[in-house]
């Protein structure tokens, strides 16, 4: 029987940019709740590890080149990227939403509170009709490979500029400088973003899950 302490120190790789997942504090340590749970694991499986950070766009091609063993971050379960890596089962689930800038056209968008399963199709062309209205002309901000790219890109990308970024960190700077009209994200990685910028921003509008959402 092999034990996990018989491959030596396994790497892990991360964003680093995602709280409170996992984020790099101005000292270059990686915090977050991944890493709190890969030394956990560590401490049960008795293995040795290291965790390296990666941009998100090549987190999933690194692991596929054999940079690392594995990648700990709250990457969404979807076919396509069965299709390329192995998963373990899903430890959180979270809704996609929206961020807008306080007192801008987009201040507030509908269906504030309500979540929307992207299987539901009448659910869905009532939801998307009513952000289409509102964005339409529109600046979106959001994180380069992810499935809420894939969402905006796929629902809204007919009406609305899709703006890409490499990092998450990236997309609340720029909506802060007013360069685009809303960031669409995890709501639980929206949530410290919010509460950081309580005075300038808010989260608004219909949460999604299901679908090209994962």
């Amino acid at each position: 029987m092999v034990q996990a302490k018989d491959f030596g120190t396994l790497k892990f790789a991360t964003e680093a940019a995602y709280p409170p997942f996992n984020q790099s504090t101005p000292s270059g340590k990686i915090v977050g709740y991944e890493p709190d749970m890969v030394a956990e694991l560590a401490k049960r499986a008795g293995f040795k590890y290291e965790i390296v950070a990666q941009k998100w766009s090549g987190l999933i091609p690194g692991l596929a080149d054999g940079k690392y063993d594995a990648v700990v971050d709250a990457v969404t379960v979807t076919p396509k990227r069965e299709e390329v890596v192995d998963f373990t089962h899903q430890y959180t689930v979270s809704v996609s939403g929206f961020v807008t800038l306080k007192g801008s056209a987009v201040d507030t968008l509908p269906g504030n509170g309500e979540v929307v399963q992207a299987t539901d199709e009448a659910g869905m062309n009532k939801a998307i009709d009513a952000l289409k209205a509102k964005f339409k002309g529109k600046t979106i901000a959001v994180q380069v490979a992810t499935i809420q790219a894939d969402f905006l890109n796929k629902y809204l990308g007919d009406v609305a500029t899709i703006r890409t970024y490499q990092a998450g960190p990236e997309t609340f700077a720029d909506q802060l400088n007013g360069r685009v009209d809303a960031v669409m994200a995890s709501r639980t990685n929206l949530n410290a973003y919010v509460k950081k910028h309580a005075d300038t921003v808010n989260s608004t509008g219909y949460g999604f899950v299901g679908g090209v959402l994962g």
